[in-house]
């Protein structure tokens, strides 16, 4: 957030001062207030600090913020064209101390005395009003800076926005890997070309440790839902990929109830947040045991997704529908007791074909025509205190 927002006070600052500290510069030039500089012209330090300083600030907080090398670059390129053009305008503006010359067009008054013509642009001088020791800059070489600023902006800005893929060609794939985690077109560029099983699994554990620390862009998420599929990852990456799956546990009323009082109760779970939408893991429930009673409420072998047990549908859809709405049983307890309410839940991340072949066994246990590549079998207990 903060280079978020130091990007869009620094995008939107050169609006509003650069016309103040040019008009500041030029006020201090023409007065003979401050001594030159380097350049001999006051204002145009100013206006070269002014653009590098805040387009390389730009620039860079682009690249910290989202990782976008060839985006950051596109900017630098932007803003040397604006450098560029400042350089141009400002110079035509610009004033150094000289000798005297024509307050129209700069030209140096050599060997003439007043009253006389302007050799140059045909103005009468009559008086030392009509002349100044600070004239314009009349070096040609500013001019073509400019233009030299923004020809090669105009080429970095291009390349960077119509085929940043060029930018990547020079760097080794060790330095890509580093890259590719947050940076679309530097993942895009190493994986388009032949990696070694290594480098493959080292990105694939770059990507699984950027997962734990925020979402992964577009095409790195595909990539590793890709290789998942594929069978790419070993039962430790997809077991640390799992572990971050929210336990699941049974909703009961809060506090006491009354006898007579309808009680509702279903499955609950945070939402899942994992690494690619390839990952979607399910659930299926073998039914609510309400104390010693052996009948199993709601169960069946139907596949329902663990994300759904985030969201309360209520009255939206009825049970079951496409696997989205959780398992919901109501009933009115007639005495005042303790009652324990049990539940069986297998957790699954499978082939979604596997998904048909599900059955429960007489002990309740789940049975596959194929194992799936995770599954955890969750035992629930709650407890709903009922008084008169």
């Amino acid at each position: 957030m903060f280079f978020m927002g130091a990007t869009l006070v620094l995008w939107f600052a050169p609006l509003l001062r650069p016309t103040k500290i040019i008009e500041a510069g030029y006020r201090k030039t023409r007065n003979g207030a401050s001594d030159p500089d380097h350049w001999d012209i006051p204002i145009m330090d100013h206006a070269i600090h002014l653009v590098m300083t805040w387009g390389m600030m730009i620039a860079f907080s682009t690249l910290i913020m989202i990782g976008g090398f060839a985006l950051a670059f596109a900017l630098i390129g932007i803003y040397m064209v604006a450098g560029g053009m400042a350089v141009i305008f400002l110079a035509r503006m610009a004033r150094q101390p000289a000798q005297i010359s024509c307050e129209e067009c700069s030209y140096p008054l050599v060997g003439l005395t007043l009253p006389c013509m302007c050799p140059e642009c045909g103005r009468s001088l009559l008086e030392a009003t009509d002349t100044t020791d600070f004239p314009r800059v009349r070096s040609p070489w500013f001019v073509r800076i400019g233009g030299a600023m923004i020809v090669v902006g105009l080429l970095i800005a291009y390349t960077g926005f119509s085929n940043p893929g060029r930018f990547y060609k020079v760097f080794p794939q060790n330095v890509l890997g580093s890259m590719a985690v947050k940076d679309r077109d530097a993942f895009e560029q190493l994986t388009g070309s032949p990696m070694t099983p290594e480098q493959t699994q080292a990105l694939i554990e770059s990507l699984l440790e950027e997962s734990r620390r925020g979402e992964l862009g577009y095409p790195q998420s595909r990539w590793l839902g890709d290789v998942y599929e594929a069978g790419g990852l070993s039962e430790s990456q997809i077991e640390a990929v799992m572990e971050r799956v929210p336990p699941i546990s049974i909703r009961v009323p809060n506090g006491p109830v009354r006898v007579g009082q309808k009680i509702e109760i279903s499955l609950i779970s945070a939402e899942a947040d994992l690494p690619s939408h390839a990952f979607t893991v399910y659930y299926y429930f073998a039914g609510f045991q309400i104390d010693d009673d052996p009948e199993a409420h709601q169960g069946d072998a139907h596949h329902r997704l663990v994300n759904f047990l985030y969201y309360d549908f209520g009255d939206m859809l009825p049970p079951n529908r496409e696997g989205m709405t959780p398992p919901i049983y109501s009933f009115i307890p007639i005495s005042a007791r303790e009652i324990r309410v049990r539940a069986r839940v297998l957790v699954v991340l499978t082939d979604p074909k596997n998904l048909l072949t599900f059955t429960w066994d007489s002990s309740m246990n789940g049975v596959f025509e194929t194992q799936p590549s995770w599954m955890r079998v969750l035992d629930l207990e709650a407890l709903i205190v009922v008084e008169d």
